[in-house]
């Protein structure tokens, strides 16, 4: 067999990793990944790669120059006939992507946007977003990837939040499907803040559903970083009033609702609610998960699971509940490394994680 050939690099083998973590459902993140990749392969193309070739190929990148039929076996399993057109179609999309100066391939801290910022030249970098609307969703996904990037190293991001809180690009893209669940962008909680006073049309759904995302975003950060009084007084906002869930339900996406109705377990530890009426809380969202989980579609059963699975750990409740909710979701973990059903509930939320974000920038 030939080794690798030049065509194929870095740029496209990061391109197929990424597509092989679209098909399984899961990044690649260590050997027990690697046997259940390569297990998929064989059962879905007949073919088979080892534990071991994947392992080099993820992990000692450099080191070991993967064989064109490794690379074809892989292309093949996400939907390519050889590891040639993977290239072509890869490349191509390179140069279409790249067309737009902002939405470069990398997240170098050196990108036209970058320099936007650092200069606040907002009138060009406002005109650029309103030009996003008639873009594709690709490109829209890459600038939002260089903006998070961007922001990350700029020493003007409370300047930019000020600016461009209401930008319909930014607030979608940016805010919404872009959010960073680790908040590794300086001054995020203020970015959030600015975002809720940004809402129009407070009282309509589009509203309301705005309003509900941005405070669970907020009240996540705050109780889990232990700053109590922030989370108490956020919660108070999204909770006190106490609306009923099932009208969220029938007018909310299923994101933001599952993270309102898993976070008001939260709510009742601050308050320091008794232990029957948390447990009792905590088997309201194990039936509403028996309830919705064979009617959701695979990401949606991801969303309830990671919403829920996060709001137990983060709680006083006995280990007994993690295994009732896996053994809800049994048939899910059966798609990942078998190991991960018997570990510890945190172990799992990797494989579940439905964030957009992190799949780009882990």
């Amino acid at each position: 067999m030939d080794s690798i050939k030049p065509h194929f690099d870095d740029y496209t083998l990061e391109c197929l990793k990424q597509k092989l973590a679209d098909k399984i459902g899961f990044s690649i993140a260590g050997k027990p990944d690697c046997a259940k990749l390569s297990a998929l392969i064989l059962k879905q193309n007949s073919e088979y790669i080892s534990e071991t070739t994947l392992y080099r190929l993820f992990f000692q990148q450099g080191k070991h120059k993967p064989y064109k039929n490794t690379l074809d076996i892989l292309s093949a399993f996400v939907g390519f006939s050889d590891s040639l057109e993977l290239v072509a179609k890869m490349h191509s999309e390179k140069t279409s992507a790249n067309f737009h100066p902002i939405a470069g391939e990398n997240h170098s801290t050196h990108s036209l946007l970058y320099h936007c910022l650092e200069n606040a030249a907002y009138k060009p970098l406002s005109d650029y977003f309103d030009a996003l609307e008639s873009e594709s969703e690709e490109i829209k996904e890459k600038v939002c990837l260089t903006l998070f990037d961007a922001l990350k190293q700029s020493g003007k991001r409370q300047i930019f939040f000020d600016s461009f809180s209401t930008h319909p690009y930014v607030r979608e893209y940016f805010f919404e499907k872009g959010h960073d669940p680790k908040f590794r962008i300086k001054q995020y909680d203020f970015a959030y803040k600015k975002y809720l006073r940004g809402i129009q049309n407070k009282d309509d759904w589009s509203g309301i559903q705005e309003n509900i995302f941005g405070h669970a975003v907020l009240f996540r950060y705050y109780f889990l970083g232990k700053n109590y009084e922030e989370a108490t007084r956020i919660g108070q906002s999204m909770f006190a009033q106490n609306p009923d869930s099932e009208v969220y339900r029938n007018h909310l996406h299923f994101f933001p609702y599952t993270r309102y109705v898993a976070y008001k377990l939260w709510y009742l530890h601050l308050n320091k609610s008794p232990k029957e009426s948390i447990e009792h809380y905590a088997h309201f969202l194990l039936d509403a998960c028996c309830s919705y989980q064979n009617t959701l579609n695979n990401y949606d059963k991801k969303i309830l699971f990671y919403n829920t699975a996060e709001a137990f750990l983060a709680s006083d409740l006995p280990e007994a509940y993690h295994w009732k909710l896996k053994n809800i979701f049994r048939p899910e973990f059966e798609k990942y490394p078998e190991l991960v059903y018997s570990k510890h509930l945190k172990y799992s939320l990797h494989y579940f994680e439905p964030n957009g974000l992190m799949r780009h920038r882990p």
